[in-house]
């Protein structure tokens, strides 16, 4: 049985964790700045992936972009 994931229950950490993504463009620099680590981090943004539907980064080994 899948689960349903209701958008309305949105975690702020996600979001945190998403524009400092975005800021820095590096999961591990993200790890680091936001005291968590790196695999902490990637499901974070997995998790809020799942929740919109869409991949929100394109990861390279130079980092990641919008």
């Amino acid at each position: 049985m899948a689960t349903m994931i209701d958008r309305d229950d949105l975690e702020l950490s996600l979001l945190r964790t998403f524009l400092t993504v975005v800021r820095l463009g590096s999961m591990g620099r993200t790890a680091v700045a936001v005291a968590k680590t790196q695999p902490a981090v990637s499901q974070q943004i997995l998790r809020l992936e799942k929740i919109v539907g869409r991949r929100l980064f394109y990861r390279s080994r130079n980092g990641v972009t919008l």
